[in-house]
């Protein structure tokens, strides 16, 4: 599995052939089995002493803690011996003084004979190496037995490239569920591609109801997706806050505009499915709002010019041209033909354009855009129009006397004043 991040397994000691009396430190980081034998992969923890398999049967769990341990002179004890080259070790020993401050002269020991079975006690003769050691450095003897761990149970869960942070993060946890579960080893490895991988190992040795590394996986499984839910669920958080203070934003910065349209209007105001306010809003970038019963438009964005041009494109207007009806066909065609080129020109602007003759006037409906130039232009078409008027006499017709001709301009003149006399009364 690659170097470990950090071995999170049971603790065991382990004896070298031929060293009875001795017992290095390590940690389980593997086990395999077969039908005959059982070996155990075990990380000492030093450059020297690389991680290697080692029979079950020189294999043992440290004894229990015993805190209140006094020993006496001629008792044999284990002493914890530390050195640069090899694991801490603990090696049988015999108490031979005790210092009045409290420190012990241990004679080590070694057998002289190999162990016959799992719980028999090697045979020990007395050697002349003596260390001086602190009270907390010795213990009783140990009668733990040594492993015989087959069958084996053995579960490997591959964590996620997401969810690697994660489980670096939670060694304990993993350590944590192993415990619970009995298991013979619980660790995270790193994999030669960066990736992890949790070891998780069981044994009827270490758990005596079986079927415990299943349990860890299943367990740190539901640990994983619980996670990973919390890291969405942290993540569209965070999403949404950045978009609720970009709305804070744009809302502290917002330009707000609004107008009550005339109820008849709001259909053109809307445009056939909604296309005139989604034009403008497109177009001008800004966020328009109908009450379709007072009328009131709303209109807001982000700069004063783009909401006054929205409201430019959307606000409705209504006028009237008063042009008597005997000005009407030389100003707008005897067909309204200047309307027509009107109504093209600013046909997106324009809700209505046409002449009116019982009320003798031009009428025009629209936003500004198309108001102000139609105004002007009809204006300018009528006042030309009376002008001509007035070149041919106080009392002709300019339209007429071309149309009948220059010989009976007098006549023309007459029938003016008659078809005045008429349109006006008319209008009376």
């Amino acid at each position: 599995f690659g170097s470990s991040v950090r071995v999170m397994a049971a603790a065991v000691e382990v004896r070298r052939k031929g060293e009875d009396a001795v017992w290095y430190c390590g940690a389980v980081r593997d086990v395999s089995a077969d039908q005959n034998k059982s070996n155990i992969t075990v990380d000492f923890g030093v450059a020297s002493w690389p991680s290697r398999q080692v029979p079950a049967e020189q294999v043992r769990r440290p004894p229990l803690a015993v805190v209140s341990f006094v020993a006496t002179v001629g008792e044999v004890v284990e002493v914890q011996l530390d050195s640069q080259d090899a694991p801490l070790a603990w090696v049988t020993g015999e108490v031979v003084a005790i210092e009045e401050w409290g420190a012990y002269y241990v004679r080590l020991m070694t057998s002289d004979c190999c162990i016959q079975g799992n719980r028999s006690a090697p045979a020990l003769r007395l050697t002349s190496s003596r260390v001086l050691c602190q009270r907390e450095c010795i213990r009783p003897v140990s009668g733990e037995p040594t492993l015989d761990i087959i069958p084996v149970e053995k579960e490997v869960l591959e964590i996620p490239k997401e969810m690697t942070s994660w489980i670096d993060g939670h060694l304990g946890l993993v350590e944590d569920i192993g415990a619970s579960c009995e298991l013979a080893v619980s660790s995270v490895v790193k994999r030669a591609d960066g990736l992890r991988s949790v070891v998780l190992v069981g044994s009827v040795t270490f758990s005596s109801r079986g079927g415990g590394a299943s349990r860890a996986a299943r367990l740190l499984d539901i640990h994983l997706q619980r996670a990973r839910e919390l890291r969405d669920l942290q993540s569209t958080a965070s999403r949404l806050q950045s978009e609720l203070n970009a709305r804070k934003h744009a809302v502290s910065n917002t330009v707000t505009e609004s107008f009550v349209s005339d109820l008849a209007f709001l259909g053109w105001v809307v445009g056939p499915r909604g296309q005139r306010i989604a034009r403008t809003e497109r177009q001008r970038r800004v966020t328009v709002r109908v009450d379709g019963d007072t009328g009131m438009v709303e209109i807001s964005g982000s700069s004063a010019p783009a909401v006054a041009g929205a409201r430019t494109d959307l606000e409705c207007f209504r006028t009237e041209v008063p042009l008597d009806t005997a000005l009407a066909d030389s100003a707008l065609g005897h067909d309204r033909e200047y309307l027509d080129e009107l109504r093209t020109s600013y046909e997106t602007h324009l809700r209505t354009l046409h002449y009116s003759r019982e009320q003798a006037c031009v009428e025009i409906e629209g936003n500004n855009h198309a108001m102000v130039p139609c105004l002007n232009a009809i204006e300018k078409r009528i006042a030309s129009c009376r002008a001509a008027d007035s070149e041919a006499g106080p009392k002709g017709s300019a339209i007429e006397g071309k149309s009948k001709g220059k010989g009976k301009s007098k006549g023309s003149r007459r029938l003016g004043r008659k078809g005045e006399g008429k349109a006006k009364g008319g209008h009376a």
